[in-house]
């Protein structure tokens, strides 16, 4: 009895293995052949080296372009202060125009409020 005991857990575990063996079996089977795999990863470190060289092209046609950009933007820069002053005082210019006219028309508007608040306070008098 004790050998068939024996027999019979060296059985099951040998059962065990087997199915084991046999999951990996299926997982390998789904995989795609080496070869191809293989092919795969040559298509694609060709595609990383055309990038590589399409990012090193356009890495130095920006390196290119600020270098060209450079001089004129450097004699750009002082001219900055100058037209910012011309600005503001054309916005103030500007302001002080809106701020007269608005006070002129406040004036207009009650001179009429008067003129005609003065006639009728004479003729109510008569």
């Amino acid at each position: 009895i004790e050998d068939l005991k024996k027999l019979l857990e060296e059985s099951k575990i040998e059962r065990q293995h087997k199915e084991e063996c046999e999951a990996i079996r299926k997982l390998i089977a789904a995989q795609p052949p080496r070869s191809e795999t293989q092919k795969m990863i040559t298509e694609l470190e060709k595609e990383i080296a055309a990038l590589d060289a399409e990012n090193t092209a356009g890495s130095r046609l920006l390196e290119l372009r600020k270098k060209h950009l450079k001089v004129p933007v450097s004699s750009i820069t002082p001219m900055v202060p100058i037209l910012v002053d011309e600005l503001q005082n054309t916005i103030e210019e500007e302001q002080k125009s809106l701020v007269e006219e608005m006070r002129l028309a406040t004036e207009e508007l009650k001179n009429g409020i008067e003129d005609a608040s003065g006639g009728s306070d004479a003729m109510a008098v008569d």
